[in-house]
Order: C-alpha cells, then structure tokens, then sequence
C-alpha cells in the first residue's frame, strides 16, 4: 500500500506540485489568521487587567486601609491572598508607615520583569482626619497570558495542520482519480499515435456523463478523436492523390510517347504522300497503254495497288496520333453492333461465344462507322488471342452518367452523359506491368504474332472521337475495356453526300499552284491530257502574278495547302478579291489539312496521294458547281 502511494506521487509530479501549493497557501492563511486571533486576545487580555488595575482602588483599598489601620494582620494576609490569586497578580506587598515605623505585609515573589502600581492606603477617622497608613504594591506579570496565548497557538496550529493534511491527502487523491490519470491516459494514446495505427479510439475509463453535462475531458477526447479521424482521412486523401498522380504521370508518359510518334508520323506524312502521288499516277497512266491482260497491264496494276495500301498504312499509322481523316455521322452505336455482328461470328473461332446486351435506350453518337467497326474487330481479334481453348466474348452498351468522382480518377474524361461500349472477354488476362504499355504503338503481349499497332489503333479512334477508353484485367480472370463515346449534335456531312453533274468537256483554265516539282509537272501533264489551259506556278505569289498579268478567264486555282509563302487558303482569299468567279480544289498530303477541312465542311478537297481518274473526277465535280457569291 505503502509503494503504490509512493509511486502514485512520483507519477504524479504536476499533481503533486499543485497540492503543495495548496498546503503551502492553506498553511500561511492559517498562520496569519491564528497571529490575528492570538493578537485579538492579547489585546483582550490587556485590556481586562488594566480594567482590574482600575478597579483595585474602589474594591480593594477601603478594605485593606480599613484592615491596616486596625492592624489585622490575619485579614490583611487573606485580602492579599485573594489578590494574588488572579494570573496576572503575581506580587501584592503593604508598605505601613506609623511615626516613622515601616510594617510590611506582602504574597507571592518580586520579579524584574514585572510591572508594578502604587495605591496610597490614606484613613479618613469620623472627625475627617487624614492618616496617611503606607502605600499597595501590586505587581502585574504576562507570563501567563504568553503562556495562554503560546499553547493555545500551538494547540490550534497543529489541529489545522492536521486537517489540511487530511484535506490535503484527500484533494491529492481525488485529484489524480479525477484528472491525472485521465491525463496520462490522453499522454501514452497521443505518444502511440501513427499513420499506421489511427483506426484505434480513445476511451477514458470514467462515469460517462449525458451530453448536457459535458465536462472538458469529454471535450478534449471528442477533440483528440475528431483529430484522429481527419488524420486518417487525410492520410487516406494522400495516399489517393498519390496514386492519381501515379496514374496522372502513367497517362502523361503514354500521351507524349503516343503524341511523339503521331507528330513524327503527321510530319513524313505529307512528304511521303507526295512520293506516292506520282507513283500511282504513273503507273495508272502505264496501264493505260496496254490492253488489259497484258503482262506489263498486271505489273503497273501491281504497282498502282502497292501505292495505293501505302496510302492506307500511313492512314493506319496516323490513327492513334489523332491525325487520321475521319467521316463523322450521326450513328446509333446498335444498329452498327447489330451490323458487324454476322461479319464478327464469322471471324471469330467457333469454340468462342459470342454475346450482345444492347441497352433499349438511344445510343446516338457522333462517330465513323467505319472506325467504330475496325475497334469492335481489334478488340474482338485480341479476345480471341486471350481464349485459345475457348470462352465468351461479351459487347455491352449502355447510356452512363459519369460523375466529377469518376472524373477525378479518370483524368482523361469531363463529366456528363457518355454511351459505354464494354468489350470483354474470360481469358487469361493482362498483368499489371502489360497494362502500362498496352495502348503503345508496336506494343505487343503476342511476340512475333503481333504488330503492336491494334490497341495503339483502338486507343488513336477512341480519342478522336472525345472519347475515353479504359482497361479492367485480372490475371486468370478476363479482361474488360471500356470505351465511353460522348453524347454530341452532328457536325459534318460526307462529301459524297453533295452530287453534282459532272460536265463533258474539260476547256477551262486552270492555275495550278505546287511546290513539288515532280508533282506539279505531272499534275500539269494530266491536266493537258484532258484538254484543260492550265498556267502553273511553284509558289503563292508567282501564282499571283499570273492572276494580276494574265487577262483570259481562270476558272479554277488547283493549288497546295502547304506552300513556301502564303498558304493555300490564303492564296485563295487574294485570288477571290482580284477574281470574284474563281473556283479553288485544294491539294494536301498532310493529315492535318484533311482533318480541318472535314471539320469546317470544305469538301473541295483531294487528298495526296490521288490517281488520275480521281483527279479529273473532283475537277469536273467542282466546276459543276453554282458558283457562289
């Protein structure tokens, strides 16, 4: 018992402290207030005596000069006696003065220390003579009030001392029942507090209290447990913001790579476009001198072929860089699964099932139905590659809401209304690390059996459609993408949708504007061919010149977009204020002239590499035209 109040003092230092000021502050407000009450009755004490020095003349000294002047020594002892026997009398003495004779008569002891008073004892007879008889000596002492006053202080000094022992004890006690060991309870929780361990709860073991009656524990562990919790969150936030910016850093990294290759790509586009033109016109214009099933028909039929899938491997490769040409439509993304189903059983193996759930709702969106068509294969192509003993293929659509939650992980997509294509499948799966580089261009999982080009091809159409495409894959256990097509309003219209009858004869003139002199001297031989005046020029301002100098009628500027000096549209704009009737077919190899022109609905437009008939065919359709003014 007696090392468990020991360790509770030790352990209680703060507390300890407090009682001791306590003790300390009750034990000088004792002392002072038991000095006020000694001086009190000191001066009480005074008082009384001086009070009965006073008296003594009227009660004590008739008696006494009665008592001398008859000289009874008996009485005058026990009139003495009497006196004496107050506390504060210590000494009484009678000094008798007859005819020169001095009696004396005294009780108790002289002392040095005492304060002494004279009464003159005088007898006044029947006939009023005055006898002077002697004097009364009494001397007064203190010791005995000191001494009083001394026990009494001690006496009540120590009671109190005892009491505010107890008192002291008791506070002591409650003080650390009540606080300090909640106090230390609140120290070893916060001292074991740790990012990894915030989920335990701080519980003082105390009365529980109602919420009216709330105390400041209660308080501070309300305080310390909301604390606990934001913590929590807050490391819970960090370490999502770290895995976004993880997948922000993925996505970044898989942009740039894509967008590099794209802009390498975009930027040999137009030049190998403009190697390609004159190989497929020569050959056309070879062919045309034999006679078909000739040999050397086959061979310039050959070439023209080679040229001509030159032409669409670059438009393949130009897909996922966002720069490929595209045919948007207003298409329902049912009506084109419910089309490319047959076509998609037929291409598949037959130990794979094949099955749609197509949602009931609208499934409207702005897209290439072509496009749209080479995903749904890819993706079909490498679910089939991912169940070589067999399993399901699954095309899901459905109209989707997607929530600034979804956004927020899903960096790449804004919130709004999106229909979803889900393509999946129950193979073997993706790992993590094949996820990373998955959509990257000449990525493959299949070794030499694949390209690398189908997903980076499914990634490049998704996008330039606005849309979003996501992967969802378990080792072992399939595989999901994702696709979310945004709903939109239609924006273009094809060009074959716009008919014009073409014109006989071919008696226009014609600028032909081209920096590339192989093309433009072949173009102009096409041209004359066909009985076109054409005037040619290698750049914008010979071009001009031609238009400034020349007074005959120019029908038609066929001319570059991408020239030395001023664009082709600009050429165009000057040429149109010096002659308001003139027509314009634009020429471009690079795919970011294609793409702008379908998107603000030029459709005077022939794309690098073209063939000869298909030359001819878009000059007569433009100079069918109305002209507009």
């Amino acid at each position: 018992m007696k090392n468990n109040y020991i360790r509770l003092i030790t352990n209680s230092p703060l507390t300890f402290k407090l009682i001791k000021k306590i003790l300390l502050l009750s034990v000088t407000m004792i002392v002072l207030s038991v000095s006020v009450q000694l001086r009190l009755q000191y001066k009480s004490n005074i008082k009384e005596i001086n009070q009965y020095l006073e008296s003594i003349t009227e009660t004590h000294v008739p008696a006494i000069t009665e008592s001398v002047y008859n000289i009874n020594e008996r009485l005058i002892y026990y009139q003495l006696k009497g006196m004496q026997s107050l506390d504060f009398i210590s000494y009484v003495e009678i000094r008798e003065n007859r005819g020169g004779k001095i009696f004396v008569s005294s009780a108790g002891e002289i002392s040095r220390e005492e304060i002494k008073k004279e009464y003159p004892l005088i007898y006044t007879s029947s006939t009023d003579k005055v006898t002077s008889l002697g004097s009364l000596l009494v001397s007064v002492s203190y010791k005995e009030i000191y001494k009083r006053l001394y026990h009494k202080a001690i006496l009540t000094l120590l009671v109190n001392i005892l009491i505010i022992l107890l008192l002291s004890i008791f506070l002591f006690i409650l003080v650390e029942k009540t606080i300090t060991r909640h106090i230390y309870n609140i120290a070893y929780y916060t001292e074991g507090i740790s990012l990894s361990n915030l989920n335990k709860k701080l519980i003082l073991k105390r009365k529980i209290l109602p919420e009216t009656k709330e105390d400041e524990f209660s308080l501070l562990v309300q305080s310390i447990n909301e604390m606990r919790m934001r913590l929590a969150e807050e490391v819970s936030i960090r370490k999502k913001n770290q895995q976004e910016k993880e997948n922000l850093r993925e996505q970044f990294n898989q942009s740039q790579k894509l967008e590099s290759i794209g802009r390498l790509a975009g930027g040999v586009a137009h030049d190998l476009n403009n190697l390609l033109t004159p190989i497929v016109i020569y050959s056309e214009m070879i062919g045309n001198q034999f006679d078909k099933g000739s040999e050397y028909k086959g061979f310039s039929e050959g070439i023209q072929e080679a040229g001509l899938k030159a032409k669409n491997l670059i438009a393949q490769l130009l897909t996922f860089s966002k720069n490929s040409p595209r045919d948007y439509r207003s298409e329902d993304l049912n009506r084109i699964i419910e089309g490319f189903e047959k076509l998609l059983r037929r291409t598949i193996l037959e130990n794979i099932q094949l099955k749609t759930s197509l949602s009931p709702d609208s499934m409207m969106i702005i897209a290439d139905k072509n496009q749209l068509e080479q995903v749904i294969m890819n993706l079909a192509i490498n679910a089939q590659d991912a169940m070589p003993t067999g399993g399901v293929l699954s095309l899901e659509t459905k109209a989707v809401l997607l929530d600034e939650t979804f956004t927020k992980i899903h960096t790449d997509i804004e919130p709004g209304h999106y229909i979803r294509l889900a393509v999946s499948d129950t193979g073997c799966g993706i790992s993590e690390e094949q996820q990373k580089h998955i959509f990257e261009p000449f990525y493959t999982t299949k070794g030499d059996a694949g390209t690398g080009l189908g997903l980076s091809t499914v990634y490049g159409i998704v996008k330039q459609h606005k849309g979003s495409i996501w992967l969802y894959s378990e080792k072992n256990k399939g595989t999901t993408f994702k696709i979310y097509f945004p709903v939109t309003e239609i924006v273009s219209v094809k060009e074959e949708e716009k008919q014009y009858p073409p014109q006989e004869n071919g008696f226009e003139t014609i600028l032909l504007v081209e920096d590339n002199q192989q093309v433009r001297d072949l173009t102009l031989m096409i041209l004359e061919d066909n009985e076109y005046t054409v005037f040619s020029a290698k750049d914008s301002m010979e071009a001009l010149e031609i238009l400034k100098e020349r007074k005959e009628t120019i029908d038609l500027i066929l001319t570059d977009v991408i020239l030395p000096d001023l664009n082709g549209k600009e050429l165009y704009e000057r040429a149109s204020q010096m002659r308001r009737e003139i027509k314009v077919i634009y020429m471009s190899g690079y795919t970011d002239d294609i793409i702008t022109f379908q998107q603000e609905g030029i459709i005077n437009f022939i794309h690098k590499p073209f063939t000869r008939k298909k030359l001819i065919r878009k000059l007569k359709e433009v100079l069918s035209q109305p002209l507009e003014i």
